[in-house]
């Protein structure tokens, strides 16, 4: 049976994993960042050290190092991407801790504003309660002690610590609200993701039906009002991986990806 863990560590942080990124670059020393170890099993689990040996940067990690040269903001937004779409519903049981940071996002943005200094014990309550229900673990839930499974309020922390750095806030004195922008960066990935999940074919106009528009927003975190104008940003910024549609209809607008970007791709 596999071990189901959903605790997202709060000792890990998006400094302390970007410094221990920029010294790995560098050639320097990674051990004076506070647990480091853990910092590392986490930039192993995104991708952007070597999963196994001495950990050297992948092709994502230096370009990830060239990025945060470049524009650091970008950075962050990228680190919550690859935070949430790590777990996946055909392998649910790998990566759980992802599904936490990836759900605990879809609650927040179900929310749209939450003071969470006064409401973690009831996010971490409704968490333990959408992972415990979820069909994705009911088997390996039903051999573990009843209360097995409960999301104390340090893992929302964890997932925070990432939150708090985008920009434009999405925590602010703790509190969470949908920001109105993201970078343009962010939005193009989350487009990829979203070709990919739904099967969409390359270069074939995709209705941005409500489902997609919603996922677009749950994974920038912005506004659902907010898009639209998001979308005629971006598609000068990356013309060559996406596209305005030529058609609109009952589901609106329509979008085209010409080809899935990876990091290589972003700010050239």
């Amino acid at each position: 049976m596999a071990t189901l863990n959903f605790h997202v560590r709060h000792e890990v942080t998006p400094d302390r994993v970007w410094d221990v990124v920029s010294a790995i670059g560098k050639g320097t020393e990674i051990e004076h960042v506070t647990q480091f170890d853990r910092q590392l099993s986490r930039l192993r689990q995104i991708g952007l050290i070597t999963s196994k040996g001495e950990a050297e940067l992948t092709e994502n990690g230096q370009e990830m190092l060239r990025i945060g040269s470049r524009r650091l903001e970008a950075v962050w937004d990228l680190l919550h991407f690859f935070h949430f779409m790590r777990w996946k519903v055909s392998n649910p049981i790998q990566d759980t801790m992802f599904f936490t940071y990836f759900e605990y996002c879809n609650l927040l943005y179900s929310r749209r504003e939450v003071e969470l200094s006064t409401q973690r014990e009831i996010l971490a309550a409704e968490m333990t309660s959408r992972i415990s229900t979820s069909p994705y673990f009911a088997d390996e839930i039903s051999k573990l002690a009843k209360g097995a499974v409960s999301l104390s309020v340090n893992s929302l922390s964890g997932v925070e610590h990432w939150l708090e750095k985008l920009t434009p806030e999405v925590i602010i004195n703790k509190r969470f609200a949908l920001r109105h922008y993201c970078s343009p960066e962010l939005l193009l990935m989350a487009l990829s993701y979203m070709t990919e999940i739904t099967d969409a074919q390359l270069g074939i106009e995709q209705p941005l039906s409500e489902d997609r528009r919603e996922l677009l927003c749950r994974i920038c975190l912005i506004d659902e009002a907010a898009l639209d104008q998001m979308l005629d940003w971006l598609f000068p910024e990356y013309p060559d991986w996406v596209q305005p549609g030529t058609r609109t209809g009952s589901y609106g607008r329509f979008v085209r990806v010409m080809q899935l970007p990876s990091l290589k791709d972003l700010l050239r």
